[in-house]
C-alpha cells in the first residue's frame, strides 16, 4: 500500500467499534483490533516523524533562518495585539462576574520597535514561507507515493465477528479527519472488507 492507502486505513480501523449497543467483539477479536489500530497510528507517526525530517532539512538547506523569523512575526502580533487591547479599552467595562476590567498594559517601547523591524522585514518573510510550502508539498506527495508495509489486516473470522456486532441495519457514526458523518452499517462493513480482510 501507498502512503495514502495507509492513511485511509488508520482512520478506517480506528472506527471498528469494541462495542455497540450493547455488544462487545469477542476478547481475541477485540485484542486484534487494538493491535491493528496501534499498529496503524504507529505507521502514520513513523511516517510524519520522516517527514518532520524532510521539512527540517529542506529548512536547513534553503531557509535558515526561517524558524527564527517565525518567532520575530509571531511577536510582533503578540505585540500588535497586546496595543490593540490597550488602545481599545474602555473605561467602565465589566467582565461576567461584574467585575471592572483592567487597561491592560501598553506594550514596551523595545517590544514596539521590534515589532515595526520585523514589519518591514514581512513581504520576505511571507514569501519564503510560501516557498518552503511549496518545497515541502512536492517533497510530501512523491513520499506519498511510495509502497510501505501493510501494517495488518483481518482475518475472516474476525471480520465475522465484527459483522456479527454491528450488524446489517441502521446507521453508526463514522469519524473523519475534520468532522464525523453518519453512514449505513452495511457500508461500513463494506469499507472493512474491501480495506482490511484477506
Amino acid at each position: 500500500m501507498n502512503i495514502n492507502e495507509l492513511f485511509m486505513c488508520r482512520n478506517l480501523v480506528a472506527n471498528i467499534p469494541l462495542t455497540l449497543d450493547g455488544n462487545s467483539l469477542p476478547q481475541d477479536t477485540m485484542a486484534s483490533v487494538i493491535l491493528l489500530q496501534v499498529s496503524y497510528s504507529n505507521a502514520v507517526q513513523g511516517f510524519e516523524k520522516k517527514m518532520g525530517d524532510v521539512l527540517k532539512q529542506i529548512k536547513e538547506e534553503k531557509f535558515p533562518d526561517f524558524d527564527k523569523q517565525s518567532e520575530a512575526v509571531e511577536a510582533m502580533k503578540r505585540t500588535d495585539a497586546q496595543l490593540k487591547a490597550h488602545e481599545e479599552w474602555t473605561e467602565g467595562k465589566k467582565d461576567d462576574s461584574g467585575k471592572d476590567i483592567e487597561r491592560p498594559a501598553k506594550p514596551s517601547d523595545e517590544e514596539l520597535q521590534k515589532a515595526e523591524e520585523t514589519r518591514k522585514t514581512i513581504d520576505a518573510y511571507e514569501k519564503d514561507k510560501k516557498e518552503l510550502e511549496e518545497i515541502y508539498a512536492i517533497a510530501r506527495e512523491k513520499e506519498s507515493k511510495n509502497e510501505v508495509k501493510c501494517p495488518g489486516t483481518l482475518s475472516r473470522r474476525e471480520y465475522g465477528d465484527i459483522c456479527g456486532m454491528i450488524g446489517a441495519e441502521g446507521k453508526t457514526t463514522f469519524m473523519l479527519p475534520t468532522e464525523t458523518i453518519e453512514i449505513s452499517r452495511t457500508e461500513l462493513l463494506t469499507y472493512i472488507a474491501a480495506n482490511l480482510v484477506k
